[in-house]
């Protein structure tokens, strides 16, 4: 009995142990054909890279994801404009000024994206510089020293309201600013405030790949997810991967089969009456970073102005309704964000300021068509600066304590 035990043991261990080989020789000869493959590819094939910024004017950085290059200079343009272009030493596209605030000047900070960043017109035309000379009047013209007002251009290209939050508290409040605008383009702001939604239907690959993003923590409030970029998985990096990615990315069935997917209507979902739960989810973190904003800078005796800036040409005159009924049998309302920011502002004391309704009135009273966004880009032309220049300069005359600055100017 023993012995036959021993027999049935041993010839178990015989089959076991064959099996054991048999894997390691299959899982060796793929480890093998893989290492090949990965070489091959390597050599013979262009597979595309981590993406990272458009290295003309942007970089990468630690924590904010990317931020301009200081003392940068070049030329920006396409079919619409040309603009040269120059970085101050701070990183920020706009005039060099000191940290310290000269005594007697009521400072300024803009946050925004590429809108306020504002490479599509010379600097000088941006919102930014127009609101600064309108606050000065005529007294700058002369004397450049004897400005009572500065307005400091903080915009950076992509950048969603988390990024802008971060760059306030790191570097914004170093220049010790008494009102802080925030200047939110609802068109791409709640989107990119969202991992969730640009995981899986917007932004570049490199803008998902480094920027921090706010995720809602289980206490009701919001934690930062750094820049991925430090956190890449060994496997991103294989250009096998990546060879297999592409391929599915460009073709259509294989996109359908493997890759998330989205329609137009679930693109623009912030225009439909019935927002989805991500929508809601990106609307709740998108509010609670302006609270943040506004609560880090009244915490540094700051005042807070949040401004809806206009999407595109087809927002202001209503056009863009008429595109979005192609979409889906929707009761759209392209301007839905802005009434959704107003009842915010209005429930949290947060000065507001919308401008689509503003440049809409301008527009029917001008009895003409005026073109306010560069046709193809997409960001404001000359004229789209100037008017929202004038726009929030008549919000400042109201509001309490910018408006004390204004009158010792006078």
């Amino acid at each position: 009995m023993k012995k036959r035990n021993l027999s049935v043991n041993r010839a178990l261990y015989k089959n076991l142990k064959s099996v054991l080989q048999n894997l390691f020789l299959l899982t060796g000869a793929l480890l093998l054909c893989f290492l090949f493959l990965e070489a091959g590819l390597r050599l013979l094939v262009s597979v595309p890279s981590h993406e990272r910024p458009p290295t003309s004017f942007w970089q990468p950085h630690p924590s904010l994801g990317w931020s301009l290059i200081p003392n940068k200079e070049g030329r920006w343009e396409n079919q619409e404009f040309s603009n040269l272009i120059r970085i101050n030493s701070a990183g920020f596209r706009d005039r060099d000024y000191s940290l310290e605030k000269p005594e007697g000047v009521f400072r300024i900070i803009i946050l925004g994206d590429s809108m306020t960043e504002g490479l599509q017109v010379p600097l000088e035309q941006t919102f930014a510089k127009v609101l600064e000379t309108l606050l000065n009047g005529d007294t700058v013209k002369d004397d450049f020293s004897k400005k009572k007002f500065e307005v400091l251009n903080l915009g950076v290209a992509a950048y969603g309201t988390g990024q802008e939050y971060l760059l306030l508290k790191e570097y914004g409040l170093l220049y010790q600013p008494d009102l802080v605008i925030l200047a939110f383009l609802s068109l791409n702001d709640v989107l990119n405030n969202s991992l969730k939604l640009e995981k899986s239907m917007a932004g570049t690959e490199w803008e998902r790949t480094y920027r921090p993003y706010f995720i809602p923590d289980d206490n009701g409030d919001l934690k930062l997810i750094p820049p991925r970029a430090t956190r890449i998985p060994f496997w991103e990096n294989l250009y096998t991967y990546r060879f297999i990615l592409q391929k599915i990315r460009t073709a259509p069935r294989l996109r359908r089969w493997f890759l998330p997917q989205h329609t137009e209507r679930d693109f623009w979902g912030l225009y439909n009456p019935r927002l989805t739960p991500e929508w809601r989810e990106a609307w709740d973190i998108t509010q609670k970073l302006i609270l943040k904003i506004k609560k880090e800078a009244e915490n540094h005796h700051a005042r807070f102005l949040l401004v809806s800036l206009t999407n595109r040409d087809s927002f202001i005159d209503g056009t863009f309704a008429d595109q979005l009924e192609r979409y889906a049998p929707v009761n759209w309302d392209i301007d839905k964000p802005d009434k959704i920011l107003e009842d915010f502002c209005q429930e949290h004391s947060i000065p507001f300021l919308a401008l689509t309704p503003l440049f809409r009135d301008y527009l029917k009273k001008a009895g003409r068509p005026i073109q306010f966004h560069y046709a193809s880009d997409g960001h404001w032309n000359t004229e789209g600066h100037r008017l929202a220049a004038e726009f929030i300069y008549k919000k400042l005359k109201e509001m309490e304590g910018v408006q004390k600055s204004l009158d010792n100017t006078d």
